[in-house]
């Protein structure tokens, strides 16, 4: 697993094939499986409620967790890989490393605008200490602007520095802090399933 350092904006890393091109086929295909097509449609399977999240007064969100039963092999492929994270940037204590898989739909009345994540503001709620996300999807067809947008101010689409390209098996992680902003915008919209591997040190 080779992991690549940027500083532009800020500092993030990327690695290039977290999953082989058979793991994230395989994880397409059990997402799409075990996907609820309905619930995707009306959006019900992305509205946050009070018996869901005692924090929200209900609202929709941007990304909503599928099912997908991986083998233990690959199970513990990931793990590994996200203990070697913690190596390469010497971080280790008392917390943990989750992650699940997740789908992404494209509100337009309410899109994932510039927002930093910040740790220390955040880590009262349990937020994470170190945040990763892998693309899932085909590896035959291209995913333009679907990526994560990387930003140097707040709410503000026009800092916009770089994108994260949206293509299969590639991770971007990073540990959030003040000058971490990042986003979505779906510029020619979403026209097939936007689904993520997100992981957590939290």
């Amino acid at each position: 697993m080779e992991i690549t350092k940027h500083t532009d904006p800020w500092v993030h890393y990327t690695i290039k094939d977290f999953i082989t091109y058979d793991e994230n086929c395989m994880i397409y295909h059990l997402c799409m499986r075990n996907l609820d097509e309905e619930a995707y449609k009306d959006k019900s399977m992305f509205w946050l409620d009070y018996e869901r999240d005692e924090h929200s007064q209900g609202e929709y969100q941007n990304n909503a967790p599928v099912f997908c039963p991986m083998p233990h092999e690959l199970n513990v492929k990931i793990q590994s890989q996200l203990d070697q994270i913690n190596d390469y940037l010497d971080i280790h204590d008392l917390t943990a490393w989750s992650f699940n898989t997740n789908l992404t739909y494209d509100h337009k009345d309410k899109p994932l605008r510039p927002h930093n994540d910040d740790y220390e503001k955040l880590k009262q709620y349990g937020a994470g200490k170190i945040k990763l996300l892998v693309y899932i999807g085909l590896n035959n067809r291209p995913y333009p602007n679907w990526g994560t947008k990387l930003y140097t101010r707040a709410d503000d689409y026009s800092s916009f520095a770089k994108e994260i390209e949206y293509e299969p098996g590639t991770a971007f992680f990073f540990v959030p802090n003040e000058t971490s902003y990042h986003g979505t915008d779906f510029t020619d919209g979403l026209d097939g399933y936007r689904f993520i591997l997100g992981a957590e040190y939290a």
